[in-house]
């Protein structure tokens, strides 16, 4: 599936991800909107909205690396065993 390529890095309609001129602008600004819609409706984190803002930015660099946009699919809901650690999910 990753062979396949496109001419943007991402499929979300949104100014601010479609405009993006790498993976980390689009990346970061798919995540704020996330952190922000979390924010609005109250939603229970493992961890605070500031610590993955702070974690992101942190190792945002790396994001750097992706050069290609290219189609990728996963899916850690329910009990898939990629998102479980001993003690929880991650």
């Amino acid at each position: 599936m990753s062979a396949l390529t496109a001419s943007r890095l991402s499929a979300i309609l949104d100014a601010a991800v479609a405009t993006a001129g790498s993976w980390r602008q689009a990346f970061t600004a798919m995540l704020q909107a996330v952190l922000a819609d979390a924010e609005r409706f109250g939603a229970k984190l493992p961890v605070s909205v500031e610590r993955v803002r702070t974690s992101v930015r942190g190792a945002a660099p790396a994001l750097d690396e992706v050069t290609v946009p290219a189609l990728v699919h996963f899916d850690l809901g329910g009990e898939h065993p990629a998102g479980r650690l001993p003690g929880g999910w991650r």
